[in-house]
């Protein structure tokens, strides 16, 4: 399943490349054809020349570019009292060949600009971004459904009655061996952090663009009245509280690490969270791909008990999503209503953690455990081969079940509603509605 996700994604990702590489290029020589005829249109008409001579002028600029135009289809209009150009326009068809799908694209420069003129690329742009969107909530939208009914099809068993295969258990986290989470110092079995990154200005415009995720964890029990089981966590998806949320400047030292030894431990006082300091520090080592477990450890007997993962958002993306909060006007308030006060680079950290003597809703593969020392030990929960699922949740079933089914329903409905609107206001665009 992963495998032929992958296999979509990456060949959804190509035809994108390959048809804004052969719609690129239309619109730079419909840009570069729009310049030339504003600077003319200024040029010759200040020159008294006559309608042939100016049609004429514009005929050549439309082929320097490649432009597929009729003298005929360049329209002038002459004020007749000075002969100075009033207004000049050029409708042409561009063809388009997708390999799969043969279009024509519909363009129509003109000076001077009116509003439609001005804004056909700024609705294009808003249209395209709007559907590739629409899509990809709408294909989460699918993927959450999948996850819904997979917790619906799977009913909660006592851990001592577990057989191998999928199952969904519940139970309180327990073991010997905790993490101390980077931001509220809680002792935990698992952390992740969030840490977006303000893309913006300090007067409110912008957003926190996701930048990082890094998840550090230790093996735990999961124990309910019948018994308990081993819990591996890796590569699983959380649904898990926030323990802390804060944001932190960045620090000129951060481009470079320095004043911070990588052999620094955080000071973990019960009840303290990290300081600015401690909390940028951490920031640049998850830049920097160190495993942070390792600095986090409480009473680990082994560092290689402790499992780290992290991933990191490409620059592109960040730089689109900010790109995005521009067209979308996006602003950010604090609770009292007034812009927030966070500058370019600025991070903000969301911890969630799942924590010692808690409940969780666990839905997993059950294996024997190749590594078991003990007999509690013999069987694991952890990420199945044949059904890629593992979910820890923080609430209960029913809670769990209503949550994913509300949030498929809202990306799937929403994410096709916008789809088919901002589909429309691309084919509207384009000159397919007119």
């Amino acid at each position: 399943m992963k495998t032929m996700s992958r296999v979509s994604a990456a060949l959804l990702a190509l035809m994108v490349v390959y048809s804004a590489a052969k719609v690129f290029p239309i619109y730079v020589n419909y840009t570069l054809f729009s310049k030339d005829l504003r600077i003319d249109a200024r040029l010759l008409s200040a020159q008294g020349n006559s309608e042939d001579n100016l049609r004429d002028a514009f005929y050549r600029d439309a082929e320097q570019h490649n432009i597929p135009i009729d003298r005929a289809n360049i329209k002038l209009e002459i004020d007749s009292t000075n002969l100075r150009i009033r207004r000049v326009s050029a409708s042409y068809d561009a063809p388009l060949d997708l390999f799969f799908f043969q279009t024509t694209l519909h363009l129509h420069p003109q000076y001077p600009e009116d509003v439609h003129g001005r804004s056909m690329t700024y609705r294009l742009l808003l249209a395209t971004a709007g559907l590739l969107m629409g899509l990809f909530w709408f294909f989460k939208g699918m993927v959450i459904f999948r996850k819904y009914r997979i917790v619906a099809n799977t009913p909660v068993t006592p851990i001592r009655g577990m057989a191998m295969g999928l199952v969904q258990i519940r139970g309180k986290a327990v073991g010997k061996n905790t993490l101390v989470s980077p931001v509220s110092h809680s002792p935990c079995f698992l952390y992740r952090v969030k840490i977006g990154q303000w893309e913006g200005d300090s007067s409110g415009s912008g957003l926190w663009a996701p930048h990082m995720t890094d998840v550090g964890w230790v093996p735990f029990f999961l124990e309910d009245e019948t018994g308990k089981v081993l819990v591996n966590p890796r590569d699983a998806k959380y649904d898990l509280e926030q323990t802390a949320q804060v944001e932190v400047a960045k620090s000129p030292g951060m481009l470079t690490g320095s004043d911070w030894g990588e052999s620094d431990q955080p000071s973990t006082s019960p009840g303290l969270w990290a300081s600015p300091s401690e909390l940028r520090r951490y920031v640049y080592r998850v830049a920097s791909g160190t495993r942070t477990p390792l600095y986090q450890g409480a009473d680990l007997a082994s560092p290689s008990q402790a499992g780290s993962q992290q991933e990191k958002w490409p620059g592109a993306s960040t730089g689109a999503l900010a790109a995005l909060a521009s067209l979308f006007l996006f602003r950010r308030t604090n609770p009292a209503g007034d812009p927030t006060s966070a500058s370019p680079g600025d991070f903000r950290l969301t911890e969630e953690c799942i924590l010692p003597d808690s409940l969780y809703e666990i839905l997993g593969t059950c294996s024997e455990n190749p590594e078991a020392q003990t007999e509690v030990e013999r069987q694991v929960i952890a990420m199945g081969e044949n059904a890629p699922t593992l979910l820890i949740s923080s609430r209960s079933e029913s809670e769990l079940k209503e949550n994913l089914r509300s949030r498929s329903l809202r990306h799937v409905f929403g994410g096709g509603s916008l789809a088919i609107a901002c589909a429309a206001a691309l084919l509207e665009a384009l000159g397919y509605l007119w």
